[in-house]
């Protein structure tokens, strides 16, 4: 997955609620990138769902951290961030690694290709969703349920003799 740091910010995903723990004591975020929590600066990557600390800076924070660990999400932001009119942050919560299956399920039948293509792309994406997503109208949604680990080889099977050469392709080179 990729390292997109300051789009969680860019995108308005700066009011997804989450938490860290350092040294036994609870901060709560409202989660760009970057966050002041008590005495700690704290990097917050969404991308990865980790975060890095440190006393003296963000920088230091981000090259030496004193402390790092995993970020607790508070979900119903993702699920409330699916519905958005916008469909540059409907593909992050796509794309996002803690965004729940049922909301995957929903986006998976979004408007917006690329929206489909993110969903096709996330490892939580369910398998008979993955199936369903197999006959997708669009070249690129079908090249992404190709790529996805969990894709059954039955469906790998038909993916293979698609009319399309990079959804081919995207069987062979997996």
């Amino acid at each position: 997955m990729k390292t997109r740091f300051g789009l969680d910010t860019q995108l308005g995903m700066d009011g997804i609620e989450c938490e860290v723990t350092i040294d036994k004591v609870t901060y709560q975020s409202t989660g760009g990138k970057i966050a002041r929590m008590g005495e700690w600066y704290v990097c917050l990557n969404h991308t990865e769902g980790r975060y890095r600390a440190h006393s003296g800076s963000y920088a230091a924070a981000l090259h030496e951290p004193q402390h790092s660990g995993k970020i607790h999400y508070t979900m119903h932001n993702l699920t409330e961030r699916a519905a958005d009119e916008n469909p540059a942050v409907r593909r992050y919560v796509a794309e996002h690694p803690h965004t729940p299956v049922d909301v995957l399920v929903t986006l998976s039948t979004d408007v917006d290709w690329q929206v489909r293509r993110y969903v096709a792309q996330n490892p939580n994406t369910p398998v008979d969703v993955l199936v369903t997503m197999s006959t997708d109208s669009d070249d690129w949604v079908r090249r992404d349920v190709a790529k996805n680990p969990n894709t059954p080889v039955d469906v790998l099977a038909v993916l293979s003799t698609d009319s399309n050469a990079q959804v081919r392709d995207a069987v062979v080179n997996r």
